[in-house]
């Protein structure tokens, strides 16, 4: 499970830089941001903690359905996309 969160973790790491500006996908990025405004664009695209939420629910529902571990395992996720960014991996 330990190894499944790090790889989740840097898939949204991954997202995180390919939708920022300048980037390949940065087009995408800010036209995300026009549509959806400030507070809706971190979860999807702007804040990795935030995007725990949504790029680590999503994908564990698919694989997953509901279980009872979803809920711990996106907080963790969460909280080790934080420890990424302290550490200097976002800008």
């Amino acid at each position: 499970m330990l190894a499944v969160l790090f790889v989740h973790a840097f898939a949204i790491m991954g997202i995180y830089g390919l939708l920022s500006d300048g980037m390949l996908l940065g087009k995408i990025g800010n036209f995300i941001r026009l549509k959806v405004g400030d507070f809706w664009s971190k979860p999807l695209v702007d804040c990795p903690p935030c995007m725990a939420s949504f790029w680590g629910l999503l994908p564990m529902l698919a694989i997953n359905g509901f279980d009872w571990m979803l809920i711990p395992y996106t907080l963790s996720l969460s909280g080790l996309l934080y420890v990424f960014a302290r550490i200097g991996f976002v800008e």
